[in-house]
């Protein structure tokens, strides 16, 4: 369908956004009877075959539930399987202190804790999906300009000129999404005055299928497996540091890592392409309005240290689409509710609260170098590894977000 004949029909769902959870959002509402569309402002990616030792600079840590999601919209078929790094272990610690954490997943009688995979190839995946079953409803380089909202719907002018006319629309359009202006009148928001600088890496030794993190005192190092062997890093630093470490040789920087990780996988060999992006902690204080609602990144944004953002993300498109599916077989005239809505806001801003103030209290927990502090630190980590029933609990949490 051609964006033109957008305004000639009222549409169901009118999804603003073609990312990661957006894609999966249409994907899942695909057989609940509903006339839904995406629009995306970007041209449509792309797919590039990339060499195999090659890999995105962004890439997610996906719990076996978002895993489940992306099975059921027939998606993960279509990620290309020898990319996929299924993990099985993951050691944290810290620079201070000699107490460290080993999470494994025969703990809790499982094969894996997660799977790391390229953000990009997960959001081809489910275009894929919508191009074979759903081509008709995506449209690209289209995007909102401005709206109305009515008793009964909402009137969206697009960037092509047209007004199209939909019963609820979806900002999934990222962080700087202008929806949740719509919604939230009380955003916390915050710099952390950091950046992560992300690349790819080879090591000394094998990375073992395990997920290393490490906490430094100016931020956390992660060094993510990868399939090819090789290990992707994410290194939260103040903005000053993470500017000197982007500017450094390769040698330099690949001797700093080293150092950084203490060792744990020997020398860094080689360093590819390095990059960086500001860290921000961002929670809408509501997620719903009159025909308006927000997932992902649009409504939260949470610190990277823990990798659960694309998962939480994943977890409200499947919580919207399934207080819509019941709405829609009572009668679909009240998707747009705000009743409706705020159930789906029930469910996961509370969830999503809890991870966000959990990251975030342990940023702070981290970088602060009193002794009192470190000591609260690895007496705290020190009773989690030799407390098997609480570190099956942290486990099977994370597995479920």
């Amino acid at each position: 369908m051609s964006a033109a004949t957008l305004n000639r029909e009222m549409i169901d769902v009118l999804i603003v956004g073609a990312g990661i959870t957006g894609s999966l959002l249409a994907l899942q509402l695909r057989d609940a009877g509903l006339n839904v569309h995406i629009i995306e402002a970007a041209a449509a990616p792309v797919h590039t075959l990339k060499p195999q030792n090659e890999y995105s600079l962004r890439v997610s840590a996906i719990s076996p539930a978002s895993v489940t999601a992306l099975q059921s919209v027939n998606a993960w078929r279509h990620l290309p399987q020898q990319r996929i790094m299924a993990y099985q272990r993951m050691t944290v610690w810290e620079s201070h202190g000699a107490a460290e954490i080993n999470f494994s997943a025969t703990e809790i009688w499982q094969d894996q804790l997660g799977f790391i995979i390229e953000n990009d190839e997960l959001q081809l995946a489910l275009l894929q999906e919508i191009n074979q079953s759903m081509a008709h409803t995506i449209h690209f380089e289209l995007q909102p300009l401005n709206y109305t909202i009515t008793d009964d719907a909402i009137n969206v002018l697009l960037s092509n000129g047209e007004t199209c006319r939909a019963r609820l629309v979806i900002g999934a359009d990222g962080a700087r999404s202008p929806w949740r202006a719509a919604i939230s009148s009380n955003l916390a928001m915050k710099s952390y005055f950091q950046k992560a600088i992300v690349a790819q890496v080879r090591t000394e030794h094998a990375h073992q299928n395990t997920a290393w993190q490490r906490f430094l005192s100016g931020g956390p190092l992660a060094f993510l497996p990868l399939a090819d062997g090789s290990s992707s890093i994410v290194w939260s630093l103040p903005q000053a540091q993470a500017a000197h470490y982007l500017a450094e040789s390769e040698t330099e920087f690949c001797d700093a890592l080293s150092r950084a990780l203490d060792f744990r996988l020997g020398k860094v060999l080689s360093c590819g392409t390095r990059a960086a992006f500001a860290l921000q902690h961002l929670h809408a204080d509501h997620y719903v309005a009159p025909h308006v609602a927000l997932i992902g990144d649009a409504a939260h944004v949470v610190h990277p240290l823990a990798g659960q953002g694309v998962n939480l993300g994943i977890a409200d498109a499947v919580c919207l689409a399934d207080v819509l599916r019941v709405a829609a077989q009572q009668n679909k005239k009240q998707l747009g509710d705000l009743s409706v809505l705020k159930r789906y806001e029930q469910q996961r801003r509370v969830m999503n609260a809890t991870m966000s103030l959990a990251l975030d209290g342990l940023h702070h927990l981290y970088i602060n170098q009193h002794p009192l502090a470190i000591w609260l630190r690895n007496t705290g980590v020190n009773a989690i590894e030799h407390l098997p029933m609480l570190k099956r609990l942290l486990m099977q949490q994370a597995m479920r977000t």
